[in-house]
């Protein structure tokens, strides 16, 4: 969920002064031959989640995406509301479990 919510917060934060989600961009590094455990994944969501450019192959970052941003690469609005957040949280949850 924590996840969840840095990309909506940084999404938002980013619309306001995009200069801020190029900084945020180049912290994340994390790629796809850093492996698959679960921190890695989280990180590589995180980072799918705020670069447009980066290209994981994982099903489950494609489905966090897929959850999380619309067409233009912004996170959705749903996500704004807490409840709406929960349920991607404990979709993509479920699926890593």
């Amino acid at each position: 969920m924590g996840v969840l919510e840095d990309a909506r917060v940084e999404s938002l934060a980013g619309q306001e002064f995009p200069g801020l989600t190029r900084v945020w961009q180049s912290l994340h590094t994390v790629h796809p031959s850093d492996g698959n455990g679960f921190e890695t994944l989280l990180l590589r969501l995180a980072r799918a989640l705020i670069d447009p450019a980066y290209d994981d192959p994982h099903a489950w970052i494609a489905k966090g995406r897929a959850l999380c941003l619309d067409d233009a690469g912004q996170v959705v609005s749903q996500l704004n509301d807490p409840v709406q957040l929960r349920r991607v949280a404990t979709l993509l949850g479920n699926d890593i479990g």
